[in-house]
């Protein structure tokens, strides 16, 4: 080897070297970036706990603690959290709207904004309340209908999580969707009516959620949906303010729904098939009412059925409705619904269906929400979590 080789074989490996010491320097530079005022401000929270904890010791009356919402660690905390947002480039006006909302950013939350910086990376806030994404805080917001865009308000990100993230973060919470177990349910006659897996058969909200899938005809929401389920998440601004929004779609309900024929009303007694089909129809309606009211329904030996409408705007929306969070942290899915859409128990004419009088409206409960499946929930924030934009 000639020295000019032997000098060009040594040049491609300092290159290399280097080109390895400086990805380690930058992953460093990120930790430090992390991590920067952590132990001084650390120092600062102790002092803050430790006050607290003293205080919490005299709040116990009689063996029983009795806590005091005013006292002033509370406020030493939170001030101290308000300081981190300051000090992360938050304005007050900010921090205003956010206490304004309820949203309670701890410490963790602030070093998972950190983490967010530069990337695709989402967290659920730890009071469930918001989402975490570009260094913001994005408040979930659950339209009261099909989401529209309004001018006051800017489009700061889109992220779209289909069956390929979903896979993924299952395979990496060692989750098996085949394997998760289907609920059975039972109508007050304890007959076998169908299998779900998003809702406990003991949730009082289980009644809203089939009767709105008897009406529309819509797949449930659960896991073992996920195969043809899209979740978009849209983060917009208007000023100080900040919502993010969570929209399931399913590709067989928007199918379903562009072949309804919207000007014929529901009718779950006429439209069943058979003599046991018909009977199953009653006795759930029967049900239904039973659930609704805690009564009897007016007669037993009348036939009953579920009728309703459907607001044709369905036809033309790609998606069935939002994701949120309840104060405990489940997963909520509140389904889509417009003013067309409407729910009634009534009797009807036996073997066909018809002549239907409506006897009790439930229209109002379409648009309760419904507690989704804890390893949908898991799969969620895993993708989100991870979610690189199709990188």
């Amino acid at each position: 080897m000639t020295k000019v080789a032997h000098y060009m074989a040594m040049e491609v490996i300092n290159q290399e070297l280097y080109n390895e010491l400086q990805k380690e320097e930058e992953k460093y530079d990120a930790i430090e970036s992390l991590t920067n005022g952590l132990f001084e401000q650390g120092t600062t929270i102790r002092l803050v706990v430790e006050n607290a904890l003293s205080s919490m010791q005299e709040a116990f009356q009689n063996g029983v603690y009795v806590p005091d919402m005013q006292a002033g660690w509370r406020k030493e905390i939170n001030q101290e959290y308000q300081n981190y947002l300051l000090r992360f480039g938050y304005t007050q006006e900010e921090i205003d709207i956010l206490k304004i909302m309820g949203v309670n950013i701890t410490y963790k939350d602030i070093m998972n904004l950190k983490t967010t910086m530069g990337n695709e990376k989402v967290f659920i806030s730890e009071d469930y309340k918001a989402l975490l994404y570009q260094g913001k805080v994005y408040i979930i917001d659950v339209p009261k209908d099909e989401m529209s865009y309004q001018g006051t308000w800017k489009k700061d990100g889109q992220m779209t999580l289909t069956k390929t993230e979903f896979d993924w973060a299952a395979g990496i919470l060692g989750i098996n969707l085949e394997d998760i177990p289907k609920e059975e349910l039972f109508d007050h006659n304890g007959k076998h009516r169908l299998q779900r897996a998003e809702v406990s058969g003991k949730d009082k909200n289980v009644t809203t959620a089939v009767a709105l899938h008897i009406i529309m005809g819509i797949e449930s929401f659960f896991v073992s949906s996920l195969e043809h389920m899209e979740i978009k998440v849209f983060f917009e601004s208007s000023g100080n303010q900040r919502k993010a929004t969570i929209m399931v779609g399913d590709s067989q309900t928007r199918l379903r729904m562009q072949e309804i024929d919207y000007g014929m009303p529901v009718n779950t007694y006429r439209d069943s098939k058979g003599v046991l089909g018909n009977k199953y129809a009653s006795d759930y309606a029967i049900g239904m009412y039973k659930m609704i009211t805690g009564k009897d329904v007016p007669d037993k030996n009348d036939t009953y059925t579920i009728t309703g409408t459907l607001d044709e705007r369905h036809r033309e929306i790609d998606i069935n409705g939002y994701l949120s969070y309840s104060e405990d942290g489940e997963l909520l899915y509140t389904p889509l619904i417009y003013a067309g859409d409407t729910a009634y128990i009534s009797t009807c004419q036996k073997f066909t269906g018809y002549n239907a009088k409506e006897i009790l409206e439930f229209t109002d409960m379409l648009s309760n929400s419904v507690v989704a499946d804890d390893e949908m929930k898991k799969i969620l924030e895993q993708a989100l979590e991870k979610y690189d934009n199709g990188k």
